[in-house]
């Protein structure tokens, strides 16, 4: 079964991206294994002083990169902060960039506003985020994407499954 994370860039209880997550988690039930890590404010701020050190990383920071690790692909679901991408999911990221948790992995970026075009700078920041760390970006939904396409998170999941299946071992 392929095993993809799906992250939210929110932490609200009540936040629709990863009420989205955990909808598609459930409707590919059989066919993907999608746990949502939901534990972005358990993060310290990252220090790279902490990271290269050499000692025991903060319980959080293990968890969460043992957790990318044993995903072969991500899905992120991420609302725009001040026009750009949430601070508390760039902090989560930047604990991956000298680690390489998802380098090379197939991820797609989506986001649960009813105007796909709107959000797109959020979406824009984690694209160039995510380039910087050497992910594959599979699929996003761009504003002339979300006009188009009624199945738009269907289809990257679809793209996620095809990119796992396709990538070597």
């Amino acid at each position: 079964m392929i095993q993809i994370l799906g992250i939210s860039g929110s932490i609200r209880k009540a936040s629709t991206n990863t009420k989205m997550l955990h909808t598609v988690a459930a409707l590919g039930k059989g066919r993907i294994n999608m746990p949502v890590f939901c534990a972005l404010d358990t993060l310290p701020p990252y220090n790279p002083d902490l990271d290269l050190s050499g000692r025991p990383l903060h319980d959080s920071v293990v968890r969460f990169r043992q957790t990318c690790e044993q995903a072969q692909a991500v899905l992120f679901a991420c609302p725009e902060y001040g026009h750009g991408i949430p601070g508390v999911l760039k902090n989560a990221l930047d604990w991956l960039v000298s680690s390489g948790e998802i380098n090379q992995k197939p991820v797609a970026v989506t986001n649960a506003y009813s105007n796909r075009a709107r959000g797109w700078s959020g979406l824009e920041s984690l694209i160039r985020t995510l380039r910087a760390m050497d992910s594959t970006i599979t699929g996003c939904n761009t504003p002339e994407q979300a006009l188009s396409e009624a199945n738009l998170v269907q289809n990257q999941v679809r793209a996620l499954i095809a990119a796992v299946q396709t990538s070597p071992a």
